[in-house]
Protein backbone atom coordinates (compact mmCIF):
# COMPACT_ATOMS: atom_id res chain seq x y z
CA UNK A 1 0.00 0.00 0.00
CA UNK A 2 1.37 3.70 -1.10
CA UNK A 3 1.49 5.81 1.22
CA UNK A 4 0.51 9.71 0.98
CA UNK A 5 2.46 12.49 1.43
CA UNK A 6 2.62 14.14 4.69
CA UNK A 7 1.52 17.69 5.11
CA UNK A 8 4.89 18.53 5.28
CA UNK A 9 6.27 16.96 2.55
CA UNK A 10 2.70 18.25 0.74
CA UNK A 11 3.62 21.79 1.18
CA UNK A 12 7.23 21.31 -0.34
CA UNK A 13 6.29 19.95 -3.45
CA UNK A 14 3.48 22.14 -4.28
CA UNK A 15 5.16 25.07 -2.82
CA UNK A 16 8.16 26.08 -4.13
CA UNK A 17 8.08 22.69 -6.36
CA UNK A 18 4.82 23.39 -8.08
CA UNK A 19 3.32 20.01 -8.25
CA UNK A 20 -0.65 19.84 -8.54
CA UNK A 21 -3.39 17.54 -8.55
CA UNK A 22 -5.04 17.82 -11.75
CA UNK A 23 -8.08 19.67 -10.26
CA UNK A 24 -6.24 22.49 -9.62
CA UNK A 25 -4.58 22.92 -13.09
CA UNK A 26 -5.33 25.92 -15.43
CA UNK A 27 -7.63 24.50 -17.29
CA UNK A 28 -7.34 27.43 -19.97
CA UNK A 29 -3.38 27.37 -20.14
CA UNK A 30 -2.49 23.67 -19.54
CA UNK A 31 -2.59 20.43 -21.92
CA UNK A 32 -2.15 16.99 -21.63
CA UNK A 33 1.75 16.21 -22.28
CA UNK A 34 1.08 13.88 -24.70
CA UNK A 35 -0.56 16.01 -26.82
CA UNK A 36 2.25 18.39 -26.81
CA UNK A 37 4.11 16.11 -28.51
CA UNK A 38 2.52 16.46 -31.54
CA UNK A 39 3.65 18.57 -34.15
CA UNK A 40 1.05 20.44 -35.33
CA UNK A 41 0.07 21.16 -31.24
CA UNK A 42 3.43 22.24 -30.30
CA UNK A 43 3.89 24.64 -33.38
CA UNK A 44 0.45 26.32 -32.02
CA UNK A 45 1.56 26.45 -28.50
CA UNK A 46 4.99 27.62 -28.72
CA UNK A 47 3.48 30.66 -31.91
CA UNK A 48 1.02 31.25 -28.95
CA UNK A 49 3.58 31.89 -26.20
CA UNK A 50 6.43 33.84 -28.30
CA UNK A 51 5.05 37.53 -28.09
CA UNK A 52 3.28 36.45 -24.12
CA UNK A 53 6.83 35.88 -22.77
CA UNK A 54 8.78 38.28 -25.00
CA UNK A 55 10.76 36.33 -27.28
CA UNK A 56 11.96 37.08 -30.74
CA UNK A 57 11.11 33.08 -32.54
CA UNK A 58 10.07 30.20 -31.87
CA UNK A 59 13.84 28.33 -31.10
CA UNK A 60 13.65 31.11 -28.30
CA UNK A 61 10.66 30.01 -26.97
CA UNK A 62 11.40 26.59 -27.53
CA UNK A 63 14.41 27.05 -24.99
CA UNK A 64 12.48 29.03 -22.42
CA UNK A 65 9.55 26.16 -21.87
CA UNK A 66 12.26 23.71 -22.08
CA UNK A 67 13.85 25.42 -19.09
CA UNK A 68 10.40 26.21 -17.09
CA UNK A 69 9.60 22.46 -18.03
CA UNK A 70 12.74 21.14 -17.04
CA UNK A 71 12.28 22.81 -13.79
CA UNK A 72 8.90 21.47 -12.58
CA UNK A 73 8.82 17.98 -13.74
CA UNK A 74 12.71 17.34 -12.45
CA UNK A 75 12.23 19.38 -9.18
CA UNK A 76 8.76 17.70 -8.51
CA UNK A 77 9.86 14.10 -9.11
CA UNK A 78 13.46 14.05 -8.53
CA UNK A 79 12.95 16.05 -4.66
CA UNK A 80 10.16 13.08 -3.89
CA UNK A 81 12.71 10.62 -4.62
CA UNK A 82 15.80 11.87 -3.23
CA UNK A 83 14.30 13.45 -0.08
CA UNK A 84 10.83 11.44 0.63
CA UNK A 85 11.75 7.73 -0.99
CA UNK A 86 8.75 7.93 -2.77
CA UNK A 87 8.19 8.39 -6.52
CA UNK A 88 5.73 10.21 -8.97
CA UNK A 89 4.89 8.81 -12.02
CA UNK A 90 5.72 11.99 -14.95
CA UNK A 91 4.65 9.85 -17.85
CA UNK A 92 3.05 11.78 -20.44
CA UNK A 93 -0.19 10.30 -19.91
CA UNK A 94 0.21 10.91 -16.41
CA UNK A 95 1.25 14.63 -16.62
CA UNK A 96 -0.69 18.09 -17.89
CA UNK A 97 1.80 20.91 -18.91
CA UNK A 98 0.74 24.02 -17.41
CA UNK A 99 2.18 26.97 -19.53
CA UNK A 100 0.35 29.98 -17.71
CA UNK A 101 2.73 33.74 -17.90
CA UNK A 102 1.81 36.44 -16.08
CA UNK A 103 3.86 39.71 -15.12
CA UNK A 104 6.64 38.77 -16.75
CA UNK A 105 6.73 35.66 -15.01
CA UNK A 106 6.28 31.72 -15.47
CA UNK A 107 3.10 30.85 -13.20
CA UNK A 108 2.46 27.62 -14.64
CA UNK A 109 2.48 24.29 -12.21
CA UNK A 110 3.20 20.41 -13.06
CA UNK A 111 -0.44 19.10 -12.58
CA UNK A 112 -0.39 14.95 -12.36
CA UNK A 113 -3.38 13.18 -12.75
CA UNK A 114 -2.41 10.60 -10.32
CA UNK A 115 -0.61 12.18 -7.55
CA UNK A 116 0.15 9.04 -4.80
CA UNK A 117 3.57 8.06 -4.68
CA UNK A 118 5.19 4.99 -5.23
CA UNK A 119 7.24 4.07 -2.62
CA UNK A 120 10.76 2.38 -3.11
CA UNK A 121 10.29 -1.27 -2.73
CA UNK A 122 12.23 -3.22 -0.15
CA UNK A 123 15.91 -4.70 -1.74
CA UNK A 124 15.17 -2.90 -5.27
CA UNK A 125 15.40 0.73 -4.70
CA UNK A 126 17.75 0.99 -7.85
CA UNK A 127 15.58 -0.95 -10.01
CA UNK A 128 12.74 1.41 -8.64
CA UNK A 129 15.08 4.66 -9.00
CA UNK A 130 15.81 3.68 -12.75
CA UNK A 131 12.34 3.12 -13.53
CA UNK A 132 10.97 6.59 -11.93
CA UNK A 133 13.61 8.55 -13.46
CA UNK A 134 13.36 6.78 -17.06
CA UNK A 135 9.68 7.35 -16.74
CA UNK A 136 10.96 11.12 -16.35
CA UNK A 137 13.29 11.35 -18.74
CA UNK A 138 13.03 8.95 -21.32
CA UNK A 139 9.19 8.69 -21.18
CA UNK A 140 8.30 12.18 -20.74
CA UNK A 141 10.76 14.64 -21.80
CA UNK A 142 12.84 13.13 -24.17
CA UNK A 143 9.66 13.11 -26.84
CA UNK A 144 8.74 16.58 -25.89
CA UNK A 145 12.64 17.53 -26.66
CA UNK A 146 12.42 15.86 -29.98
CA UNK A 147 9.14 17.41 -30.94
CA UNK A 148 10.14 20.90 -29.49
CA UNK A 149 13.84 20.53 -31.77
CA UNK A 150 11.54 19.78 -35.18
CA UNK A 151 8.79 22.05 -35.16
CA UNK A 152 11.36 25.38 -33.30
CA UNK A 153 14.56 24.56 -35.08
CA UNK A 154 16.57 24.74 -31.29
CA UNK A 155 19.20 22.07 -31.31
CA UNK A 156 17.53 18.88 -28.88
CA UNK A 157 21.21 19.72 -27.12
CA UNK A 158 20.53 22.59 -26.26
CA UNK A 159 17.39 21.33 -24.57
CA UNK A 160 18.72 18.66 -22.62
CA UNK A 161 21.87 21.03 -21.33
CA UNK A 162 18.65 23.30 -19.75
CA UNK A 163 17.23 20.31 -18.26
CA UNK A 164 20.77 19.47 -17.01
CA UNK A 165 21.08 22.50 -15.77
CA UNK A 166 17.88 22.22 -13.45
CA UNK A 167 18.62 19.15 -12.30
CA UNK A 168 22.21 20.12 -10.92
CA UNK A 169 20.47 23.26 -9.17
CA UNK A 170 17.89 20.98 -7.48
CA UNK A 171 20.39 18.73 -5.96
CA UNK A 172 23.61 21.42 -6.06
CA UNK A 173 20.81 24.20 -3.74
CA UNK A 174 18.27 22.65 -2.81
CA UNK A 175 18.53 19.00 -2.02
CA UNK A 176 22.22 20.28 -0.44
CA UNK A 177 20.51 22.62 2.33
CA UNK A 178 18.99 19.16 3.62
CA UNK A 179 20.79 17.32 6.73
CA UNK A 180 20.31 14.13 5.39
CA UNK A 181 23.43 11.63 4.79
CA UNK A 182 21.06 9.46 2.32
CA UNK A 183 21.33 12.11 -0.27
CA UNK A 184 24.62 12.25 -0.29
CA UNK A 185 25.64 9.18 -2.43
CA UNK A 186 23.14 10.00 -5.10
CA UNK A 187 23.83 13.72 -5.08
CA UNK A 188 27.27 13.00 -5.42
CA UNK A 189 26.53 10.90 -8.30
CA UNK A 190 24.66 13.17 -9.81
CA UNK A 191 26.69 16.23 -9.63
CA UNK A 192 30.36 14.77 -10.59
CA UNK A 193 28.50 12.18 -13.26
CA UNK A 194 29.93 9.25 -11.19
Amino acid sequence: MSLPFTPDEWQILSGELRLREVSQRDKKRSLPAAELSDETTCRLLLDRLTPVIGSPDRAITASLLSKRLAFLATGACLYAMSAYNKGLVLSAENTLIEYGHDGGLWTSCIPLRDIQPVPAPEGVREAWRQNITGTLFAGLLAPLWQTFSRVSGISSHILWENTAVRVYSLYERRMAKMACPSLNPVSDRILTGC
